[in-house]
């Protein structure tokens, strides 16, 4: 599974991508730290999930993920935020999941791994 990661926090984004690269059929394909061209890269990309922090500087998020539905194969979409009263308007706004910072990676693992059992397609 092609995973992008779209994260600001940079000592939790290299986490993300060293610990999601030692799992057994996960790739990370591309990482962003702003929100402008991320439209872009996940159409270079082809990513199957796109894990986005809530916090990304440069769009609105609810607008963000309005454009990321609109691809022509768009990823499922994995959101990350620091806090859990997010969780509501980021699932309105179309994420397919919410993880809150504070829980343990292993719970961002499954979150990703419950996206190849939806299927890759929205």
């Amino acid at each position: 599974m092609m995973i992008f990661i779209a994260e600001s926090n940079e000592d939790l984004r290299v986490g993300l991508q060293m610990y999601l690269q030692n799992e057994v059929g996960l790739n990370v394909v591309g990482i962003a730290v702003q929100a402008k061209g991320l439209i872009r890269q996940l159409e270079a990309t082809e990513a199957d999930v796109l894990i986005l922090d809530w916090s990304l500087q440069g769009s609105s998020m609810p607008e963000l993920l309005t454009d990321i539905r609109r691809l022509q194969n768009p990823p499922k979409i994995v959101v990350l935020a620091a806090r859990s009263d997010i969780e509501a308007v980021a699932l309105d706004a179309g994420a397919d999941a919410f993880f809150d910072k504070v829980y343990a990676p292993g719970r961002l693992l499954e979150a990703v791994q419950s996206m190849k059992e939806l299927g890759t397609s929205s």
